[in-house]
């Protein structure tokens, strides 16, 4: 399913932009100036290399926010966090966590046949923690 030229080609290039994109960061932090990054907390982006060394170096202040405490009033909450690394100092104050007392639904998307918009997928299944 993943083992085509087209998927090898997408991750290929998703890599490179984040690469540069951690060279052009950098580069700004190295001038005095503040940065952040965000990713969905289960995406592979943390686990590259350069993205921890850059985590290491200068995008050391973390924050996580939940789906569930920053959606729209009337919005149903999902299951969804995302991750942001900064060089704002005392930025890691600022995570907004989810503290409910069960999982909710959780979200996922797809791209459609024509890959030319995102359907969003809600999974029918709830956890008790």
């Amino acid at each position: 399913m993943f083992d085509n030229p087209g998927c090898h080609e997408r991750f290929f290039s998703s890599r490179e932009i984040m690469l540069r994109t951690i060279h052009l960061l950098r580069l700004n932090h190295i001038h005095g100036g503040y940065n952040s990054l965000e990713s969905p907390l289960s995406a592979m982006t943390w686990d590259e290399d350069f993205v921890r060394l850059a985590c290491i170096e200068f995008l050391v202040e973390t924050a996580i926010f939940s789906h569930c405490q920053t959606c729209e009033p009337g919005e149903e909450p999902w299951n969804k966090d995302w991750k942001f690394v900064s060089n704002i100092p005392g930025f890691s104050e600022s995570s907004l966590q989810c503290q409910c007392l069960y999982k909710h639904p959780s979200f996922a998307g797809k791209r459609t046949m024509t890959e030319t918009s995102f359907q969003a997928i809600q999974r029918n299944t709830l956890f008790d923690w």
